[in-house]
């Protein structure tokens, strides 16, 4: 079986990644937390399904539910070529999809897939393997051995063999001992047959001593009857002597009482406490001085000015409003008119320098109207001609030059020939005249380049009233210059005749507004001067200034008109109510006088009144409880008639209890006695007898019957022994010569046999020793991981055949290995890969780069 490939789409770590595992051997390398764990029980879960089936109770759910439901998926191809697409998801439980050879899927629930062919707990034990599992070997080796030929399972309900036998043993053991010792079954019941048997003997000797025993039962039932009743009697009596007592108790209040209350002076009104009321009236009348106070004073009244004022606040705040908006058109006015003034200057300087006269504004006008465009077109076919007229002179010039040539070549050759210098100077001059004759031909201007056209003559006759200078007439170049001159006073002229007229138009806004703002000052009597605050029509400081004052005026009569409301408000709600209460403390004062007439004043009279209407109330009350009770009408009666109530006075109670005690005392002495009595009749002789025989007779054939399951665990013990040593003869021998063999490759020979004990307990043969060691100390845990590997591997080849390889998952296995058996066993991991697919997964960077070296898997990196 190789697993092609393994998407997670979501399982713990494992988001929406996908591995290509197409190798026999896959490396898997990442830091801790990473996903290496989660990897290998990625596979086993594509394997054997989830466990346990319920996504809540999964740990992987639990480590991020909101990650939803667990997802895997995978391709696996079995060792006959079969193609499986997997599809496993861990909803409210468990589902498979299962795809074979692309046919279409098959839904399977949470079952482990056919191929596996091995349980889960035995995958776990031999095919996927930690370190933690390798500390195994420390214990009871021969039973984690067995473990591996048989593992525990709760689901297959199997047990290792030597646990099977221990157990027979131990029930043997417990059930009959030949040696006497301890306390197994079989002496138990030995001596609960004796205990019997001695029971049916006594059983015998007690019937004479039950026979007095009716006849005493029969008086001591008379007299406790007897004593039940007088306790009856004394109890009722007793019970009833609290009631007795409360009823006294009313009865000496009530008599205390005297005549009633009578508050028929307050009529509707409440009983209160004088103190309280007089303060409450004290209170409110000094609340009431202040709004009085406020009302007789004469009312705020707004002034003339200020109404003036306030009847133009709106004109004044737009005036207001558009001081700063005036203030910023007018700096742009002076802003217009000294941009006017610098255009036109910069105008006429920039005029003057094409002028042969000091310029003035009729030249600015005359620039306005000359065609600029038209000249420049005229300008522009001058110097065409002038560069044809050039080109033509260029081609006439051409014989002159190659003549020039000739001489001075001839020159030069006579120069050479002769070596006389004179003559070669005479010849050098030669040449040089007929060179400058040449060259003065060439350069002379012709009479053509000189003259302008005739239709630059017209344009020219626009320019007659400005005084150009001639110079720049003279050339095309230079009219162009010129034209270029006037075309830029042209366009600063215009620019400063437009910063006019908008200064213009400003001005006149300006003007109006300042007209307003001045009329609305005099209407007002104010003066709009620099030293007022104002200049050219902007308000002034004084009519801000005034215009405050008026509005706080006006604030002023508002809120002297809401404070008078307001007091009139308070008279108007609270002298009813002090009102009330003057009538409430005068009707107060009277009942007061009326039912106390003898207290010095209100205050004690109130505290008398109050007392004696909760001691009322308080009797009424405690007659209605009493009253109903059914008793309660005798006694009242009684008390009514003057009778004395002897049975609550203190010498009967006492005399009551200690008779009660008493009783009490010769009812337990009686109950006890009669309790003996009754236990010793019921349990009559014949009775007892028969079930002394009874047990006697069941203990007798328990025991005959454990002597059968003695006989029947020991030869249950003998089968099942046999049964284990032809198993461990038919497995084991194969499992340790493999493992033996694996163990003597990585130790290269120092460790070179394993072997079981009847006992249970494995030893390993080291060379150079004449005895076998046992597995365990002083043993490295190197080597014992590597002996329990060797173990795994050997088992693993004897449980594939005849089965589907399944794939050898080992988790950090090489970790306590030293390098030189590390490689001993990359090589047996690559001889494994051969017939199955290995997984290796570590978090050691080392040990993942060696093992890369070694084995050259398929690499993947986990980051986490």
């Amino acid at each position: 079986m190789k697993l092609r490939s393994l998407e997670a789409r979501v399982f713990g770590p494992l988001r929406h990644e996908r591995f290509d595992l197409d190798g026999d051997v896959v490396l898997i390398h990442g830091p801790n937390e990473s996903g290496k764990s989660s990897f290998a029980a990625a596979v086993e879960t594509l394997l054997y399904g989830f466990e346990p089936a319920s996504r809540e109770h999964h740990a992987l759910y639990a480590w991020d539910p909101s990650g939803g439901d667990l997802e895997l998926a995978c391709e696996i191809e079995l060792d006959d070529g079969t193609r499986l697409a997997v599809d496993r998801a861990l909803r409210s439980t468990g589902r498979l999809r299962v795809a074979t050879n692309g046919e279409p899927a098959r839904r399977l629930g949470n079952r482990p897939l056919e191929a596996c062919g091995l349980p889960r707990e035995l995958f776990r034990a031999v095919y996927a393997l930690e370190t933690r599992q390798l500390e195994a070997l420390e214990g009871k080796v021969r039973a984690h051995v067995d473990e591996l030929l048989l593992p525990r399972s709760d689901a297959l309900d199997l047990r290792p063999a030597v646990e099977v036998r221990e157990q027979l043993a131990r029930d043997h053991t417990a059930l009959w001992r030949p040696d006497r010792r301890g306390k197994p079954k079989a002496q138990r019941l030995r001596d609960d047959l004796a205990k019997a048997r001695e029971g049916l003997r006594a059983a015998a000797a007690d019937e004479r001593a039950l026979r007095g025993a009716r006849a005493e039962r029969v008086s001591l039932e008379v007299s406790l009857a007897g004593l039940l009743e007088r306790r009856r009697e004394l109890e009722l009596l007793r019970d009833d002597a609290p009631f007795l007592r409360e009823c006294l108790e009313l009865s000496a209040r009530r008599r205390a009482l005297g005549p009633r209350v009578d508050l028929s002076a307050l009529g509707e009104l409440v009983l209160l406490e004088p103190t309280l009321l007089a303060r409450e009236i004290e209170e409110l009348e000094l609340a009431l001085d202040a709004p009085a106070a406020r009302l007789a004073s004469p009312p705020a009244v707004l002034q003339d000015w200020a109404r003036a004022l306030l009847d133009a606040e709106s004109e004044i705040e737009a005036a207001l409003d558009a001081a700063p908006r005036h203030a910023a058109e007018r700096e742009r006015l002076d802003e217009l008119l000294e941009r006017s003034a610098a255009l036109r200057a910069r105008a006429l300087a920039e005029l003057g320098s094409a002028l042969a006269a000091p310029p003035c504004d009729e030249h600015l006008e005359a620039v306005a109207a000359i065609p600029v465009e038209a000249l420049r077109a005229a300008a522009q076919a001058w110097a065409v001609a002038r560069e044809a007229a050039s080109q033509r002179r260029g081609r006439e010039a051409v014989p002159a030059v190659w003549l020039g040539v000739a001489a001075l070549g001839a020159a030069l050759a006579g120069l050479v020939a002769l070596f006389d210098l004179p003559a070669t100077l005479a010849l050098l001059g030669s040449a040089a005249a007929l060179g400058a004759l040449v060259v003065a031909r060439l350069g002379r201007p012709a009479e053509e380049e000189r003259t302008p056209p005739p239709g630059l003559d017209g344009a020219l006759a626009s320019l007659a009233s400005l005084p150009v200078a001639a110079a720049l007439l003279a050339s095309p170049a230079e009219v162009m210059r010129l034209l270029d001159v006037l075309a830029r006073v042209r366009q600063t002229a215009h620019d400063a005749g437009e910063a006019r007229r908008r200064g213009a138009t400003l001005g006149a806004l300006v003007a109006g507004r300042s007209g307003q703002a001045r009329a609305l000052a005099e209407r007002l009597g104010f003066e709009l001067t620099a030293e007022a605050g104002g200049v050219d029509g902007e308000p002034s400081a004084r009519l801000r200034q005034a215009l405050a004052q008026a509005c706080d005026e006006r604030r002023r009569v508002e809120r002297d008109t809401r404070e008078r409301e307001h007091a009139a408000k308070e008279l108007a709600t609270h002298r009813p109510a002090l009102d009330r209460k003057r009538q409430h403390l005068e009707c107060l004062e009277r009942a007061l006088r009326a039912n106390a007439p003898e207290a010095t004043d209100l205050e004690s009279a109130y505290r008398e009144v109050r007392a004696r209407l909760h001691e009322e109330r308080f009797v009424a009350e405690r007659e209605r409880e009493l009253s109903r009770d059914s008793r309660f009408g005798r006694v009242d009666a009684r008390l009514c008639a003057g009778d004395e109530l002897a049975e609550v006075s203190p010498e009967a109670v006492s005399a009551r209890e200690s008779e009660l005690l008493e009783i009490d005392q010769a009812i337990g002495r009686a109950q006890k006695r009669l309790g003996e009595l009754s236990s010793r009749l019921r349990d009559d002789p014949g009775s007892q007898q028969a079930k002394a025989r009874d047990e006697v007779l069941a203990l007798e054939q328990g025991l005959a019957a454990l002597e059968g399951e003695r006989d029947r665990l020991a030869l249950a013990e003998a089968i099942w022994a046999r049964a284990e040593r032809e198993f461990r003869d038919a497995h084991q021998p194969d499992v340790l010569r493999r493992a033996s063999h694996y163990l003597a490759r990585v130790t290269d020979g120092r460790y070179t046999r394993l072997d079981v004990s009847d006992e249970g307990e494995v030893f390993v043969t080291c060379s150079g020793r004449p005895e076998p060691l046992p597995v365990g100390r002083p043993l490295s845990r190197g080597t014992l991981d590597q002996i329990y590997l060797a173990l795994r591997l050997g088992l693993l080849d004897h449980l594939d055949q005849g089965r589907e390889r399944l794939p050898l998952l080992l988790d950090d296995a090489l970790v306590r290995s030293d390098p030189e058996r590390r490689r001993e066993i990359y090589a047996l991991l690559t001889e494994a890969a051969r017939t199955r697919q290995v997984f290796l997964l570590t978090c050691h960077p080392a040990l993942a780069d060696e093992a890369e070296r070694a084995l050259g898997p398929r690499r993947i990196e986990l980051t986490g």
